[in-house]
């Protein structure tokens, strides 16, 4: 989205900045925009997409109006694993 011309960022995310993966892709957006030359904003929510009230906080807190939604989240239970290999 970000190579596209999109430059703030609301990701919604039951655990919030706190897991290591998290910090280590907001570096690498952070890279990515000092590349381009550009600023590009991102916030890190915590909540669940399920729970209507945290969708709700996280679009208020966007600072500019919402143009776009992706839901990416995704359950995979060991069966999918198998099937996979």
């Amino acid at each position: 989205m970000a190579s596209r011309g999109a430059r703030n960022f609301v990701f919604l995310s039951r655990s919030g900045a706190e897991k290591p993966e998290t910090l280590a892709f907001l570096e690498q957006l952070k890279e990515y925009s000092e590349k381009q030359q550009t600023i590009i904003s991102a916030q890190i929510i915590a909540g669940d997409v399920s729970i209507r009230s945290d969708v709700e906080k996280a679009i208020r807190s966007a600072k500019s109006p919402v143009r776009g939604v992706i839901q990416a989240a995704a359950v995979f239970g060991v069966w999918f694993l198998l099937i996979i290999q």
